[in-house]
């Protein structure tokens, strides 16, 4: 009963992270608080430095050469696309409060909803403190509508042919053998039918029909010292090299749709292997299924 009431009375885990994420958040908040209430209190936060009247300031500069000015609409194309990593604030050369912003998701979304209302105030302010009366408004719109899509663009472009092509790039460099996971053989499949990995499809089916004949179980009924499990798991071997062999010899005639989905597969047998590989090295546990296969991730002949 002491052990039970001593259970019950202990804190949860659960309840300590939840807690620990609820103290961060409201830290979050108040300093998102302190921040914007200093930058209208504090005239030097922000850059909000005070300056002598624009009366006695002479017009000396023209007014392309003047500070330009900050647009709202500008500073809301920021807000929506790049709002949680403070993108306008940035803009704003409000470096503190980004900074806040970034290391918090602009408090999980709540700052970004605050920024919605302020963000007005916020240029203003730059206005009023860092350009001149005549100054021209920039042309920062414009850039930001060519250059966020392009960069929006090349970072998917980017992602896809990483996705795409690093099982390739794994394969070529011999970091990994790709076919032979692929295959499930324990060995390249090139190497099971005995040929050059270079070797054109046309060699590879001649092989394929050789190491057939040589270890059908149909065409060694009367040799029972030569067959039985080895003829059966060897047959399978050659099987499964020849079908990917088959396979990659086709991708020239796929569609593009379908040439993209099968470079897409050569993840499966990564994440499989990988995933085959940590269930391996558990402390306390009987290897799985997968793990009863051999280092190839060939099936042994009992499996057959």
């Amino acid at each position: 009963m002491d052990d039970l009431r001593h259970e019950r009375d202990a804190p949860n885990q659960d309840d300590v992270v939840r807690g620990l994420i609820f103290i961060i958040f409201v830290l979050c908040i108040i300093l998102l608080a302190m921040c914007c209430r200093s930058c209208f209190l504090v005239p030097h936060c922000c850059h909000r430095a005070e300056e002598p009247p624009r009366a006695m300031q002479p017009q000396t500069a023209a007014p392309a050469h003047l500070q330009p000015k900050k647009r709202v609409l500008t500073g809301y194309a920021l807000w929506w696309f790049l709002g949680l990593f403070g993108a306008h604030h940035f803009y704003l050369g409000r470096v503190y409060h980004g900074v806040l912003v970034v290391c918090s998701l602009n408090c999980l979304g709540f700052g970004w909803l605050v920024d919605m209302l302020m963000l007005p105030i916020y240029v203003a302010s730059f206005n009023r403190a860092h350009t001149a009366t005549g100054a021209p408004s920039d042309r920062s719109l414009r850039k930001l509508f060519c250059h966020i899509p392009l960069a929006l663009l090349t970072l998917v472009g980017v992602g896809i042919v990483v996705f795409l092509g690093t099982p390739s790039f794994l394969h070529l460099s011999g970091l990994v053998d790709i076919d032979r996971i692929a295959a499930q053989t324990s060995a390249n499949p090139y190497e099971s039918l005995g040929v050059f990995r270079n070797a054109s499809f046309s060699e590879a089916k001649q092989a394929y029909r050789k190491e057939s004949l040589r270890w059908h179980p149909d065409r060694n009924v009367n040799c029972d010292n030569c067959c039985g499990a080895e003829c059966e798991h060897k047959m399978a071997e050659i099987t499964r090299a020849f079908d990917l062999i088959k396979r990659r010899s086709l991708r020239s005639s796929l569609t593009l749709r379908e040439w993209l989905r099968d470079l897409s597969m050569d993840w499966v047998p990564l994440i499989e292997t990988f995933a085959q590989q940590v269930r391996e090295q558990q402390p306390d546990g009987q290897p799985s299924e997968g793990g009863r296969r051999d280092a190839g991730g060939a099936r042994t002949g009992d499996e057959l």
